[in-house]
């Protein structure tokens, strides 16, 4: 995986995903925070698929399997959470004036 944010990339493939890719993409994108800390078999159940459809979507987006999805989630989730820290009322201030 290139240092891409994976939620970028799970939106970019989700309109010529499989529909079993996409119920799992619509779980992890309603919360990726909340997805780091699912086991394979939680995200399978709450995406209504098998454990092994979930290892198909990890290796559709070029990873080496569910650990790596996680290792990524949580990357984007520290990137997000940095970029909002940021973010405050005198940065917003200067871009506007």
């Amino acid at each position: 995986m290139n240092d891409q944010n994976i939620i970028n990339v799970i939106y970019s493939k989700l309109a010529g995903m499989r529909p079993t890719d996409q119920k799992i993409a619509q779980v992890l994108l309603e919360d990726p925070t909340r997805a780091v800390d699912f086991t394979i078999s939680q995200l399978a159940r709450l995406a209504t698929v098998s454990d092994a459809s979930v290892t198909r979507f990890c290796k559709s987006l070029a990873l080496t399997g569910f650990h790596q999805l996680k290792i990524e989630l949580a990357k984007a989730a520290n990137d997000q959470t940095n970029y909002y820290q940021q973010v405050n009322a005198d940065n917003i201030q200067k871009s506007i004036g």
